[in-house]
């Protein structure tokens, strides 16, 4: 499967709530599956994510993620 963004694809992509305030180029903490993630915002036009917010995480590496507001799945074929 996989998930597009603005400007990339991405072969996964998982909804979660940001459980710390985080802001354009910092890091903040969001939770997904009772999972604590490290976050950067990457590519919102908006300053910064609220704290019960949701979200998606792509570009998943050693519980960092990339942080996104909209993906668009697209069909796999197979």
């Amino acid at each position: 499967m996989l998930f597009k963004t603005k400007t990339h694809l991405f072969s996964e992509a998982r909804e979660a709530v940001v459980e710390d305030p985080v802001h354009t180029r910092s890091r903040g903490t969001i939770k997904c599956q009772g999972i604590f993630y490290q976050a950067e915002l990457y590519g919102a036009k908006q300053p910064a994510l609220s704290a019960g917010q949701r979200v998606y995480m792509v570009g998943i590496r050693n519980n960092v993620a990339l942080v996104v507001l909209q993906v668009q799945q697209l069909a796999s074929y197979g």
